[in-house]
């Protein structure tokens, strides 16, 4: 009986309790195991969600670089036409392209210019497209041109 009660007594532990029972001690081998997967679970996660948000906001970055850089190119291309004579916008038109550092960074970079003569007046629409994710509209200025006689006429001041 000695020997049985002292095989069991390295398994048995004082009880806090006040009537003195006596609980089987629960062991915590292999407890920092289990911790440790948990916790490198919780990082493999957070390092896929992490990379994968990265990833999508380089992807927009990276357009909204390109968008902008079509923007300048428009703003570029309408403020050369508009400063051109009537004659010369015309030949200008003909053989309108988009610069070749814009055509390096825009993959497939077209440019576009129409001239709309109606009611509301003169103005050039020039519209610029490349390839993008989906399906997206090209980028549209609008540049109106004054009519001959008005820029003939200097401006007249107004007095407040």
């Amino acid at each position: 009986m000695c020997k049985l009660k002292s095989q069991f007594q390295s398994q048995w532990a004082p009880s806090p309790y006040p009537s003195g029972s006596r609980h089987l001690a629960r062991t915590r081998k292999g407890a920092l195991l289990v911790e440790a997967l948990v916790a490198a679970t919780i990082l493999m996660v957070a390092v896929s969600l992490l990379s994968g948000a990265h990833h999508g906001l380089s992807k927009l970055w990276l357009e909204t670089r390109r968008h902008q850089l079509a923007t300048d190119e428009l703003s570029n291309q309408m403020e050369r036409m508009l400063a051109l004579s009537e004659q010369q916008q015309t030949q200008s038109l003909e053989s309108l392209q988009v610069t070749p550092e814009i055509a390096d960074i825009l993959p497939g970079a077209a440019l576009e210019a129409v001239w709309i003569d109606d009611s509301l007046g003169r103005r050039l629409v020039l519209k610029l497209n490349w390839q993008r994710r989906g399906a997206a509209q090209p980028l549209q200025l609008v540049g109106w041109v004054s009519s001959q006689s008005a820029s003939a006429q200097p401006p007249q001041e107004v007095q407040p």
